[in-house]
């Protein structure tokens, strides 16, 4: 009769010769480095004299301008738009119209 060792139950240790290292090691370490790339940035966008943004006061120095300087918006007298047709100039553009269409026939 041969016995046959079994396995200790628990997690399997790691053999003395080869140093323990898992499948997302790698992805730390670049996880790791674009975290400090991301803070060097932060910090290097902190560094100039306007502060930090969102934090500082608006600047108040804006200068004034006159109100008709901005255009307005669907309340403009001055059109280029053409009157509406009277009734008779309605008349007048179908007949229009019509004629020209017999003479396309043709």
């Amino acid at each position: 009769m041969i016995q046959v060792a079994t396995p200790p139950a628990g997690p399997c240790p790691t053999p003395p010769n080869r140093p323990r290292t898992t499948a997302l090691a790698g992805g730390r370490a670049l996880l790791r480095a674009t975290l400090a790339g991301a803070l060097v940035s932060a910090l290097a966008a902190c560094a100039g004299s306007e502060g930090l943004p969102g934090l500082t006061p608006p600047h108040t120095n804006v200068q004034e301008v006159p109100a008709n300087a901005f255009p307005t918006i669907g309340t403009t007298a001055s059109s280029t738009k053409r009157p509406p047709l009277t009734p008779e100039g309605q008349q007048k553009l179908q007949r229009d119209l019509e004629s020209l269409a017999r003479t396309q026939d043709k």
